[in-house]
């Protein structure tokens, strides 16, 4: 249904029938396996299997990527060090950052339950830019929201709105005498402001990217950490940590959604397009 049967995704190579797709994190072609007939491979699974050349009009094979992919063999040791400039994954990642910034904004300030101002916005992909957070390994083009962020040192939540009765709210609450967050923006968020002339020392950040594979299905993992800075040399106080898993397939559909432009951030859009200078990819 997905294919319609039809090359380049159907293959007929001297009378041999053979199937292939793109793999979803190194963009890599792969062959489908076990798809109408189980052997002793497949036990009656049916699985992609990375093909280690390029399927014309399908998938241009890249090394660099395949090595580094989660789903690829496991027993291979993964790289350290940056993608290469050159790499597939590493440029559709920053293109995509170009052209759907107001989108991952969107996403993370959604799941994190802070308001992500775009002077805050323009700030954290300055950051990105500089760490080239694009060619890092962990880098796909479906977890670009929540490693843009992990990209950036730990923000200070102090004058920033949050969504009002979340988690992280009532945490606040809970914890932080200190913290006035009464202040409205509306029925939607609350304002976190000093009380009693105290100083807010509070500041979020995503860390700890974690990923693994359950039944040839990824699963990223990334954890939200709200801590309170202490006096040099004394450990950071932590109020609010959790492990926020990645809705990729949510991000997915939300930037291939064309049915909804005019609500679109074109202020967001504005920044992007200002500070990624090159000219985005369209295939």
């Amino acid at each position: 249904m997905q294919t319609g049967k039809k090359s380049p995704y159907r293959q007929n190579k001297n009378n041999s029938i053979s199937y292939y797709a793109v793999c979803p994190e190194c963009e890599n072609p792969i062959q489908m396996v076990g798809i109408f007939k189980a052997t002793e491979e497949t036990e009656d699974k049916t699985y992609g299997r990375h093909h280690k050349g390029t399927i014309p009009a399908l998938a241009t094979y890249d090394e660099d990527d395949y090595i580094n992919c989660s789903l690829s063999s496991p027993k291979r040791k993964k790289s350290e060090k940056l993608r290469s400039p050159t790499s597939k994954v590493a440029n559709q990642t920053l293109t995509i950052l170009k052209i759907q910034f107001d989108r991952v904004i969107y996403l993370i300030s959604k799941q994190m339950s802070v308001k992500i101002s775009s002077s805050l916005a323009e700030k954290m992909l300055k950051q990105y830019l500089a760490e080239e957070g694009w060619l890092h390994r962990e880098a796909t083009l479906n977890n670009i929201p929540w490693l843009f962020v992990q990209c950036n040192p730990a923000i200070p939540l102090f004058g920033r709105y949050i969504v009002k009765d979340s988690e992280l709210h009532q945490e606040i609450v809970k914890h932080c005498p200190d913290v006035d967050c009464s202040g409205n923006n509306g029925d939607e968020y609350v304002q976190i402001r000093q009380a009693n002339k105290s100083y807010v020392r509070l500041y979020f950040t995503l860390c700890n990217y974690r990923k693994k594979v359950e039944d040839e299905h990824l699963i990223e993992t990334i954890d939200f950490w709200l801590y309170e800075d202490t006096p040099y040399g004394k450990e950071l106080k932590t109020i609010f940590s959790k492990e926020i898993v990645m809705q990729t397939d949510y991000f997915n559909n939300l930037i291939q959604n064309n049915r909804k432009n005019d609500y679109r951030n074109q202020a967001l859009l504005d920044v992007s397009n200002k500070l990624i200078n090159f000219k985005a990819a369209t295939d």
